[in-house]
């Protein structure tokens, strides 16, 4: 396993110390999420069935299909944010040093973006491509505080720019959007240096994942792996730890 904590800690320590870092998993879709989704989720969302569905089967059918084949691997799925690259793990998480003051950040689901470049090894930014805005969803998720002083996430549905310009308050999850749901709402959160988010993204699919990553590879010079080093809490527990600055 890439990232290695005893559940016993999860509640006392954060599995990432030093500086403020960002955390989030992709989950594998629960049963119970499947039973609650309705035709339509079924039909634009969790359209990963690798057969045709006639047109005469049943929402009752469908999701014993997706039960069926519910994506239990949410593993290697590519990530980019402010210059590093990290995939995730064999429990999915994804982590990255975090580069922004705001508790507010959008998670960007696509399977391509494109440099600008200013000069041949130069990129000033990076862009959304039009011709993928069928493959494109964003996510807004802003951590706020309730009259009661209870902190939570609140995340939305968002639009892509119309500059198409890939903010540095961006993630970007390299995939196409049907492979991934993310669940919209509030979500119980704390007051933590580190931008932990809810655990409600869930890996569904992996579409095209591998020809997706071929393609991106004469990119990856651009950014920065994350680098992990083990540390020993005590007899018991382990934690992996980001060394990038």
């Amino acid at each position: 396993m890439k990232r290695l904590i005893i559940l016993l800690f999860i509640a006392l320590i954060s599995p990432i110390r030093g500086n403020s870092r960002l955390l989030f998993y992709l989950k594998p879709i629960p049963k119970q999420l499947i039973n609650n989704l309705t035709e339509q989720d079924l039909h634009k969302k969790i359209a990963n069935l690798k057969e045709k569905t006639p047109s005469q089967i049943t929402i009752s059918q469908l999701k014993r299909k997706m039960r069926k084949k519910r994506i239990q691997n949410n593993r290697g799925f590519l990530a980019l944010y402010n210059g590093y690259i990290d995939y995730s793990s064999s429990d999915g998480q994804i982590s990255f040093p975090l580069k922004q003051a705001e508790k507010k950040l959008y998670i960007a689901i696509t399977p391509d973006i494109k440099p600008i470049k200013i000069k041949e090894n130069t990129i000033s930014h990076w862009e959304f491509i039009p011709k993928e805005k069928n493959n494109t969803k964003i996510y807004l998720f802003e951590k706020q505080i309730d009259s009661d002083k209870q902190y939570f996430w609140q995340v939305t549905e968002a639009k892509i720019p119309e500059s198409n310009i890939v903010g540095t308050d961006y993630v970007v999850l390299l995939t196409k959007a049907k492979n991934i749901y993310v669940a919209t709402g509030d979500f119980l959160s704390n007051d933590n240096k580190q931008l932990i988010l809810p655990k409600n993204i869930y890996a569904i699919g992996d579409s095209q994942k591998n020809e997706v990553m071929l393609k991106f590879i004469s990119l990856e010079k651009y950014f920065e792996p994350i680098e992990i080093e083990s540390a020993k809490l005590n007899t018991m527990a382990f934690e992996e730890i980001i060394i990038n600055d």
